[in-house]
């Protein structure tokens, strides 16, 4: 059979158009390893994954659910990050967690935050705009030429992703491919100096808005690191006539010097977790409560078969917490 040369220049095209878009799928690899890895993570498998021009090491849970990803916070991927990592999976979740630098299972305190805080935000060319308002960390490429594969291995409703202090506002900026259903922003910290800026462009938050995802901001409520100024830009951008209700929420928990939570609290699902402990046959802490309560918001949106009961849809919000739009002006509860 003698084919035309239309039909040879259409399949040459076609084979062009399938090598291009196998350029441009991310390129994941196995982590080599070794002994003593110092990368290693017990119960995570590692991967290096390739996308936009830039190379992080991707950890993926031994679990089986939907995804929900993990972005770390200063001065990087932490013991008390990778326990929070722990958590989701044991919740019925995959959990990913990528290392934007540093080593796994550091110490969330001292030098290591200084250095990292100085290198990874400040310096010229830094990958996360700690200086800058309105503008997006390039990371975000990253993560969202990952999220398609990332949702294909999990083949549930959506992903989750939960960002935190360095990577409060990330979230907001992975939105755009539709797979995303849900976000968590924890803490978010910065701009540095502009307290009312989001490190999220405007074009970004645009997208969020068109594409209803549903939004749930925590952090404690004397926490300098994360103003107020910034909570009221964010509530101005989300909860506005244009955008339809019930999509954008707070649980804020409260602290302060006379509080079971100091005013130096800040990272509410990492550092500052077990500040208060959990005590058998008692209620849980708030920052305990907090988690099942977030999880349960992850759960019910990305979900096939929720789990868990649901924040904000199925929960009244405790005294121990401050709730956007339920309570947020309640007064403080009694000290005994």
């Amino acid at each position: 059979m003698t084919l035309s040369r239309r039909e040879v220049l259409i399949g040459i095209a076609g084979m062009i158009g399938s090598s291009l878009h196998a350029l441009s799928e991310p390129r994941m690899v196995a982590c080599k390893a070794r002994n003593n890895d110092p990368f290693g993570i017990n119960g995570f498998d590692c991967r290096e994954a390739s996308a936009a021009g830039m190379t992080y090491r991707l950890y993926k849970s031994q679990s089986s659910g939907p995804a929900v990803l993990l972005l770390h916070e200063l001065p990087g991927l932490y013991k008390e990050d990778i326990e929070l990592g722990r958590r989701v999976a044991q919740s019925g979740f995959t959990a990913y967690m990528p290392l934007f630098f540093g080593k796994p299972n550091g110490k969330g305190h001292g030098a290591h935050v200084l250095w990292y805080g100085f290198s990874e935000t400040v310096l010229p060319g830094s990958p996360f705009p700690g200086l800058r308002s309105g503008h997006t960390s390039r990371v975000a490429q990253w993560l969202n030429e990952l999220l398609p594969s990332i949702h294909r291995e999990c083949g549930n409703k959506g992903v989750g992703v939960i960002g935190m202090c360095l990577t409060g506002a990330l979230p907001l900026a992975l939105t755009g491919s539709g797979d995303v259903r849900a976000v968590m922003l924890c803490q978010p910290a910065l701009p540095y100096f502009s307290h009312s800026g989001l490190d999220v462009s405007e074009t970004d938050i645009k997208t969020a808005k068109d594409h209803n995802v549903d939004i749930l901001a925590l952090k404690f409520s004397a926490d300098g690191k994360s103003p107020d100024a910034r909570w009221r830009t964010l509530e101005k951008k989300f909860s506005d006539l244009n955008y339809p209700g019930g999509h954008y929420h707070e649980l804020i928990i409260r602290s302060g010097d006379d509080l079971p939570y100091k005013k130096h609290a800040h990272s509410t699902f990492g550092e500052d977790f077990d500040d208060v402990k959990y005590v058998k046959g008692e209620p849980p802490p708030p920052t305990h409560e907090a988690l099942q309560r977030a999880l349960g918001f992850l759960d019910n949106r990305i979900s096939d078969k929720p789990h868990l009961p649901d924040y904000p849809d199925q929960q009244l919000c405790p005294p121990q917490f401050l709730c956007y739009p339920e309570n947020r002006n309640a007064a403080p509860p009694s000290i005994p």
